[in-house]
């Protein structure tokens, strides 16, 4: 039996992050969400695609206080294989969050290497899988 628990204790040791789930359960990320992005839910409206919001919280910066991962998933939003656009907010220790960036993915991990303060996040959609970095201002290409 010790050797199948080493093989387990190595793959989750060599697990890169963890993977964020999105859902539609924390109706407080919802409203962060749903207020920054509607122009561009009112458009998807418009266009007759009905979009829907799906959220995560993850500690990106390290300071105990989780950031707000938002997606507006809609046809209208998500064309062109390069997944749907994610927003990122970040905690200002008032309680609020303020928007700071998009991303475009469908799924999205948080990786354990760090640039600038940030986790790096792995994006993967139709079109391929890439690592990003926190520039200072917004995630870009490694």
């Amino acid at each position: 039996m010790k050797p199948l628990a080493m093989c387990v204790a190595v793959l989750v040791a060599a697990r890169p992050g963890w993977a964020v789930d999105l859902s539609s359960a924390d109706d407080a990320a919802k409203a962060v969400v749903e207020s920054a992005f509607a122009q561009a839910i009112s458009d998807s409206r418009d266009a007759g695609a009905e979009p829907v919001i799906f959220t995560a919280r993850a500690d990106l910066n390290g300071d105990g206080a989780p950031e707000i991962l938002g997606s507006v998933q809609s046809g209208y939003l998500c064309g062109g294989g390069g997944g749907c656009p994610i927003g990122i907010f970040v905690a200002d220790g008032a309680g609020s969050f303020i928007y700071r960036t998009s991303v475009y993915a469908d799924f999205i991990d948080v990786l354990d290497t760090v640039t600038n303060g940030f986790h790096d996040l792995s994006l993967a959609s139709q079109t391929g899988t890439q690592t990003v970095a926190w520039t200072g201002n917004d995630y870009a290409p490694r």
